[in-house]
């Protein structure tokens, strides 16, 4: 982000982005796994995500990789075993337990995904960078275009070669981030038209309908319908920025979603350990959906208190929610 402070409607986003991904969440928590409103969701919510965190990265040339790796990775390590304990109310410290953890978090990737792959996307940005810098046509949209093409190729290479999931992860949503990254190089939004952002309305609710139509009656894994969730992800990206940009929301409700994108990283990982397991299969889905935005607002009103309290202690605030700063280290009082 650029030093001379973060950008609102980035914020905004951001926040309405961790939403979706908690409510979400909270709709598998309740036990209605085949939600509509789940599967719309989940139709556009991390490449969303992840085009957002495109977007920061595209605003400077190369990112910090090592400061990015203290404010991801070191955060990912510490939740991967804090908050299983906190789940379960830090009543199982066995061998085993432990064993399964280091597991989940150093090979099979299903604790905290989301930040071991996005740091590995920036990897991928930092050489993207260094490679556009070669071309004597520097910022040339269709060089950046062949180079997203060849890391996207490579990150599928690996994966076809490894099976890995940290591989997996990371090729499944290059085309997501560096979506993002070329809407802020190129300054795309600025020659989105009225009628471009109609077509990715469009693109976005059919793809999307699509998605949940053959995803409750098919396999998530069947590619069509991965065909479908990328094409309404990446339709999503260039609409949803285009609309908060532009504003128009309550100065209100501009501000909550501000405050709520700034802590996201806690709201991802408190996620499992503050959503309440409860089982509404048989009831209508409406009252499902209103429960679910209850339990959605108690619980990122939970994160902002735990947000705030971490945050008196700078140490704390580095480790759990990847905050490093200068006083961190002892370098200003």
């Amino acid at each position: 982000m650029p030093k001379q402070g973060r950008i609102g409607w980035v914020d905004e986003l951001r926040g309405f982005a961790i939403i979706l991904v908690t409510m979400g969440h909270a709709f598998g928590y309740l036990g209605r796994y085949s939600s509509f409103l789940r599967y719309f969701i989940y139709s556009f919510h991390m490449p969303l995500f992840f085009g957002i965190s495109g977007f920061c990265a595209g605003l400077s040339n190369r990112p910090k990789l090592s400061r990015r790796f203290c404010s991801l990775m070191i955060p990912y390590f510490v939740w991967s075993f804090l908050a299983p304990l906190i789940y379960t109310g830090f009543g199982d410290v066995s061998r085993d337990f432990l064993a399964d953890n280091i597991r989940l978090a150093l090979i099979d990737n299903k604790s905290y995904w989301f930040l071991p792959c996005l740091f590995l996307l920036l990897v991928s940005y930092s050489c993207f960078s260094y490679l556009s810098e070669k071309f004597p046509a520097r910022k040339s949209l269709l060089v950046d275009l062949s180079i997203i093409l060849f890391i996207q190729a490579f990150a599928a290479g690996i994966f076809a070669v490894s099976g890995n999931q940290f591989a997996r992860s990371w090729f499944s949503y290059v085309l997501p981030f560096f979506l993002g990254v070329l809407i802020a190089r190129h300054d795309l939004l600025a020659r989105v038209s009225a009628r471009k952002l109609v077509l990715a309305a469009t693109a976005f609710l059919v793809f999307a309908g699509l998605f949940v139509v053959f995803a409750r009656t098919r396999s998530e894994s069947y590619v069509g319908v991965k065909i479908f969730r990328m094409i309404a992800g990446l339709s999503s990206i260039p609409l949803l920025f285009a609309a908060f940009k532009r504003g128009g929301m309550p100065a209100a409700a501009r501000r909550c979603l501000a405050q709520i994108g700034r802590i996201t990283l806690l709201i991802y990982v408190l996620n499992d350990p503050l959503l309440p397991g409860i089982s509404l299969q048989n009831v209508p889905e409406l009252l499902v959906t209103l429960a679910a935005c209850v339990v959605v607002a108690f619980v990122l009103l939970q994160d902002w208190v735990i947000a705030k309290i971490i945050g008196l202690n700078a140490l704390a605030s580095w480790i759990l929610l990847g905050k490093p700063s200068r006083k961190t280290f002892g370098l200003q009082p």
